[in-house]
């Protein structure tokens, strides 16, 4: 394993006991020190919370909403936010965005002037074989 492959290992661990609380901080110290890195110069980032959807399940999310018929992106957001109430209205309007113009790109929805909605599935109908 490479040296410094086994300080990010060691840094990683010292970030997990720090974030959780757990033991052994003074055991990684001092394996860093070893290493010729000194620990307290190290930022240890917060833990970021566990987000509740992924970007794929919230295109999932909006084709679901889109079903019950056309909608604003505010409307979309609203209801998206009250299913992760974790996010900012802000953050849920750009995820929402973000969605739809995937969802556009994909050909899975369409926009009128304010309206989403979505578009009707191709057939794909194999040629005849006659």
């Amino acid at each position: 394993m490479l040296p410094r492959t086994k300080i990010n290992v060691l840094l990683q661990i010292r970030a997990d006991i720090i974030r959780d609380g757990l033991e052994g901080l003074e055991h990684v110290n001092a394996l860093l020190v070893l290493r010729g890195v000194d620990p307290a110069s190290q930022h240890v980032r917060r833990k970021a919370p566990l987000d509740r959807f992924r970007q794929c399940e919230v295109r999932r999310f909006i084709k679901t909403t889109l079903g019950d018929g056309p909608m604003r992106r505010g409307e979309l957001a609203t209801i998206l936010g009250k299913v992760q109430p974790h996010l900012s209205e802000h953050a849920t309007k750009i995820r929402c965005n973000n969605a739809l113009q995937r969802l556009q790109r994909d050909g899975f929805v369409a926009r009128g002037k304010c309206l989403w909605w979505l578009t009707p599935p191709v057939a794909n109908t194999p040629p005849n074989s006659d």
